[in-house]
């Protein structure tokens, strides 16, 4: 899996994800994620690819479940140290230190939406907006709000 990003983009480094998944259940058991040092390679004029993480060890995670992923994005909001090291890590480290990022975040919080209505109302926009230029938001429009999230726990 090609994700994130196989090229520099702008100024990043490449990098590429490998998911090893449960042959049983058909479900991903981890994710490794490896990047490429454009620095480093234009100086030994020799790729080397370094594992930048695996994602269950970098975010202590139990599993890859629906209830890990959303434990790790409000562990994101509330723990800005966290939170920093996902910056660093989704920059694929271009920098010697992870960002400051505060606790509080909206966008990880946010980032649990699945459809343009639920992440408008949880930046606390309206649903619906005339002004949208994603054609997304107006095919789910169209299509209507018809997930309506609740938090059970």
């Amino acid at each position: 899996m090609i994700a994130p990003s196989g090229t520099t983009m702008t100024d990043l480094n490449p990098a590429f994800s490998v998911i090893d998944w449960d042959k049983e259940f058909m479900v991903p058991v981890n994710i490794y994620t490896y990047y490429l040092n454009i620095t480093e390679t234009n100086q030994k004029d020799k790729p080397e690819w370094k594992l930048l993480h695996d994602l269950k060890s970098e975010y202590d995670l139990v599993d890859l479940s629906p209830d890990s992923m959303a434990d790790l994005l409000d562990r994101l909001y509330t723990n800005g140290t966290l939170a920093s090291r996902f910056e660093w890590n989704r920059d694929r480290r271009r920098t010697n230190s992870p960002p400051d990022v505060k606790p509080g975040d909206m966008e990880y919080k946010c980032l649990k939406t699945t459809e343009s209505f639920e992440e408008n109302e949880c930046y606390g926009n309206s649903p619906i907006s005339p002004s949208w230029t994603d054609v997304t938001g107006w095919f789910e429009y169209l299509i209507g709000n018809w997930i309506v999230v609740s938090d059970s726990k």
